[in-house]
Order: structure tokens, then sequence, then C-alpha cells
């Protein structure tokens, strides 16, 4: 008989709350880590989680060895930080994410020439279909030392609050990977309503691994050290027509005219 089938309802209610109060309450925490704080062996710690997750007061995440995170309702949060999300909408978002992807995410992906561009809300104008107009675009230009050419690559990303998200944000990141190098997904979630969306962000991100997709966990918008890459794209190889067409009718005149500037000096 193992320890964990011979515990009363009494000390199993007790192992939980014991669990609960060193758990932080943002954030995760390796299983490792939490296991040693409570100085329990393998046995009872994986049975008290294990009990935790399956009533909802824990969500399983990534990380090494695996990680738990409180599982906080929207209605719990408190007041404040309701009226702070809801003050919030995802055209909101664009301008200091591109702002942020300037000064941050392009010189961390070490890509010395670009143009960025915001490629949403372009009105009635024919972009091809649904599905087909990314938030914002990115090309960039790469010259390497043993490889002859310029090498042109288009990136984009779609941008969501977290309020409200599912994973239709991945297939429809998926869908611009037909005419572009690499697609992600920007999730905009503050820290405090991580755990709230743990089940769903753990499935999007289970769906970008899956389908090459980028997906990021942006906690402000405005400063990449918040930014967590979940996910790294996988680079794809759209049909050359397909990267043609999505160049010339959905970027801007400035955003055409740099990648032809690189065509030139090929």
């Amino acid at each position: 008989m193992t320890e964990q089938s011979s515990l009363t309802d009494a000390e199993v209610t007790a192992f939980k709350e014991q669990l609960m109060v060193v758990m932080p309450p943002q954030g995760r925490i390796g299983n490792g880590a939490l296991r040693r704080k409570l100085g329990w062996d393998d046995g009872r710690y994986w049975y008290i989680r294990n009990l935790l997750v399956e009533a909802g007061s824990l969500s399983t995440s990534r990380g090494r060895g695996g990680s738990v995170q409180r599982v906080i309702s929207v209605e719990s949060m408190d007041s404040e930080e309701q009226l702070d999300s809801s003050e919030l909408a995802e055209k909101d978002l664009y301008v200091p994410i591109l702002e942020t992807l300037r000064t941050g995410w392009i010189p961390d992906h070490r890509i010395d020439d670009f143009v960025v561009h915001q490629t949403a809300h372009q009105g009635r104008r024919d972009t091809g279909g649904k599905w087909t107009r990314p938030d914002i675009t990115l090309a960039s230009s790469n010259n390497y030392k043993y490889v002859p050419g310029r090498s042109v690559e288009i990136r984009t990303f779609e941008v969501k609050m977290g309020v409200g998200v599912d994973v239709t944000a991945v297939y429809e990141a998926l869908a611009h990977r037909r005419a572009a190098h690499y697609a992600h997904v920007l999730v905009y979630v503050p820290d405090t309503q991580r755990a709230a969306l743990g089940p769903m962000l753990e499935r999007m991100i289970s769906d970008s691994q899956e389908h090459g997709v980028g997906f990021v966990l942006v906690g402000d918008a405005a400063n990449y050290e918040t930014w967590d890459i979940e996910v790294d794209a996988r680079r794809a190889n759209p049909n050359p027509a397909e990267l043609d067409a999505f160049i010339r009718t959905q970027t801007s005149d400035e955003f055409r005219e740099k990648i032809l500037g690189w065509c030139r000096n090929v």
C-alpha cells in the first residue's frame, strides 16, 4: 500500500493547503523547485499536485521538468486589473509593438537591414480574402558570406488580446505562411491574467509548435523584456507568385521601394 492510498481526507486537504501556501502568487514554478520547497518525496508531490490540477486550482505549463501556476479566474481579478485590460483594444497595441519590434525583437534576431509596416485596417482594399491581412509585416535583407546573392525574407505578426483569444489566432497566422517565410502570433497577456488563460495558452502553444507558427506572450507591448518567445517560427518556402502578390497588395509604397532597392543592389 502506498502512502497516498492510505491518506485520510483530512490529510489530503491539509497537504493541498500546504502546497498552495508555497505557490507563488503569480507566474509559474518548476515541479522540482516546488517539491523541494515542500520537502516532499516524488510520490506525495505528484499525487497532491495532480489532484489540484484536476480540481482546477493549478494549471500545468512548459519548462524543464514541467511547471505549474495558479489558476486565477477572470472574475477574481480586482477591479483595477479588469479596468486596465478593458481600456485597451487590439489597435492600441500596434504602435508600441511596432516600436518594440524595432528596438528589441529585431536586434535580438540579428536583423540589420529591414522595413516594418502596419498592415492591419486597410479598409475595403482587396487583399485576397479572409485571413490574408497580417497586423504587422516585416521584410529583412541579409547577405551571407558563403551563400551568393541577397536573401529577402518576409515575416508576419498577428496581434491578439489575451481576453477572448482562442486557437483561431494560430490558424490565422498559419494562413499567412502561404506568402511569408515566417508567421507569428503575439498575444498580449499581462502577468496577472496568465494563470486564468493558462489552459487556452497551452493549447495555442501546442498548435503553434505543430504548425511552425511563432508564438509570443507579450506582458507589456512597450517593453521587450516582458516578451516571452514560447515557440520559434519555422521557415516556410512560399510560392514566389504568392509572395510577390502579398508584397504588391498588402504593403505601402515605402515598403515596396525598400525591397526593390535591395533587389537592385544584388
